[in-house]
């Protein structure tokens, strides 16, 4: 989700980074924690049918440090934008503060209601303030720790135009670095989901696709993780799509990592955005995207693209989540 345009992106390279992870052994995580904890550690007063998370990876010692379940909003923690943080991609939509309703689950609606100057509204919540903010907001930037295993549980809407995250970004910035725990890429990549790193300046440093579900079926709840590991001069990440080690890359003597000295480098941000060149845009047929010049996302060439278990979207649009955690790697 950085904030620049990246242009078309390789839809074919996350699946044979997924093929290759299987064919190098990875494989999933033994169920149970990894520290000998419940779900009452922490805190939970609400049933939920949440099924075992991607532990922190084995060989660590990890150390519970946030959780939000989202009852409410804490607006101590969470900025709600009210801006177009996006628009270098293109995006269609104004990004506003009553799109976003949390009540056991955060909820990020997408509607068609012109606002100022765009004709979509969405919503987008980060820990860290980035770009102008139009409406007060008591929010302080909030960075969580630099080695640490970061998760989300959510369930997506499978759309044409429609861009569900849940990311990490740099307390410089994301073009310093960037950590994509989960996006949706409806119409390249129907039914996946997709991960991605963007290091040191570099776009697409790695990133894997995982399918998750059948585009055209009810969506459902499923999680996402990743490890941040030092190594020596080295940092070492590891992806996970519901339990299962799904990809890793290891960032050597990377700049992000060493020219920082905070012990708190990154910020947490999910959103929806709509439009632009990854996703096309909601009005258009299901896998055409009318920027750049126009080009299918699906394979085809105009107007000829392959639509195969593609959907338009049915607004409201609705991106929920159930929780995020975070765990810091203990010394010692």
């Amino acid at each position: 989700m950085t904030e620049r345009a990246y242009g078309r992106r390789n839809v074919l390279r996350g699946a044979v980074l997924a093929a290759a992870g299987t064919a190098a052994g990875l494989t999933p995580v033994v169920p149970g924690s990894a520290f000998g904890y419940s779900r009452a550690t922490f805190g939970y007063s609400r049933p939920s049918a949440s099924p075992d998370g991607a532990d922190p990876p084995p060989g660590h010692r990890w150390a519970p440090h946030f959780e939000d379940q989202f009852g409410t909003i804490d607006r101590s923690l969470w900025y709600r934008y009210h801006n177009t943080y996006g628009w270098a991609n293109q995006t269609e939509d104004y990004l506003r503060p009553e799109n976003l309703r949390a009540d056991g689950t955060l909820r990020v609606f997408t509607e068609r209601e012109h606002y100022r100057d765009k004709d979509f509204t969405s919503g987008f919540l980060s820990t860290a303030r980035r770009g102008p903010q139009g409406s007060p907001e008591p929010a302080r930037d909030t960075f969580f720790p630099r080695a640490g295993f970061f998760e989300m549980r959510g369930k997506v809407q499978h759309a044409q135009g429609m861009l569900h995250a849940c990311w990490l970004r740099h307390r410089a910035g994301a073009s310093i670095a960037e950590v994509d725990l989960m996006e949706v890429f409806h119409c390249a990549e129907p039914g996946n989901t997709r991960q991605t790193l963007h290091l040191d300046g570099s776009k697409n440093t790695f990133d894997v696709s995982t399918h998750i579900e059948e585009p055209d079926a009810e969506p459902d709840w499923h999680t996402w993780g990743v490890g941040i590991i030092p190594e020596s001069d080295d940092v070492r990440f590891r992806f996970y799509t519901d339990g299962v080690l799904v990809g890793e890359h290891l960032a050597t003597e990377p700049k992000f990592w060493h020219d920082f000295a905070q012990p708190d480098l990154w910020d947490l941000s999910i959103n929806t955005h709509t439009g632009g060149p990854w996703v096309g845009h909601p009005d258009d047929p299901p896998g055409y995207s009318r920027y750049d010049g126009g080009f299918c996302l699906s394979g085809g060439e105009p107007p000829n693209c392959d639509s195969t278990g593609l959907r338009s979207p049915t607004f409201p649009v609705i991106y929920e989540v159930d929780y995020v955690r975070v765990w810091s790697l203990a010394s010692g």
